[in-house]
């Protein structure tokens, strides 16, 4: 948990100061019964993307191109353009936070992977980064070892946002 109420500021600029780790073990992340699931925990503020621990659940996971995506409600019908882009990139604006992870939703986007479809990870409409998605996209680069994911893009926005992922050498 945050040490105080974080500001846009503090999420823009990935200054987050997380008080000490909670009183789970990372190993959740690899593996977790269903009791576990339904119970309360806070995130657990991994300091990078290569500390998450991979995998151990046994469930099985198709291969990336069988794999089905889906935009949201809202973004279905807004209208939206799918584009492959550098996850790292995609998730850089969140700084630290962005690997400050909730084990419950952790596991639960494991099952939905292992099931065969997913939601679309979508970006701002003005920027180019996370809005809804960040345990997706991380997942995702894990479980399938790559650097590129699709994510949703609002169509009145597409051009603005694929010029913002331009500049910063995200787009694929």
């Amino acid at each position: 948990m945050p040490v105080s109420r974080p500001t846009l500021k503090d999420v823009l600029e990935g200054t987050l100061e997380f008080e000490t780790v909670p009183d789970y073990a990372p190993s959740f992340f690899s593996h977790m019964n269903e009791k576990d699931v339904s119970s309360g925990m806070v995130k657990y503020p991994f300091s990078s993307f290569e500390d998450i621990p991979k995998d151990k659940s046994g469930l099985k996971f198709p291969a990336f191109d069988d794999l089905q995506f889906y935009p949201s409600k809202l973004i279905e019908s807004e209208g939206f353009k799918v584009v492959d882009v550098n996850g790292f990139a995609f998730i850089g604006m969140l700084g630290k936070s962005a690997f400050c992870i909730d084990p419950r939703r952790w596991h639960k986007i494991k099952e939905y992977i292992s099931n065969g479809c997913i939601e679309y990870p979508e970006c701002y409409e003005s920027e180019f980064g996370v809005m809804d998605g960040r345990h997706r996209t991380l997942l995702i680069m894990q479980i399938y070892n790559r650097k590129t994911i699709p994510i949703a893009v609002p169509k009145r926005h597409y051009e603005l946002v694929i010029e913002k992922a331009k500049l910063l050498n995200a787009l694929t």
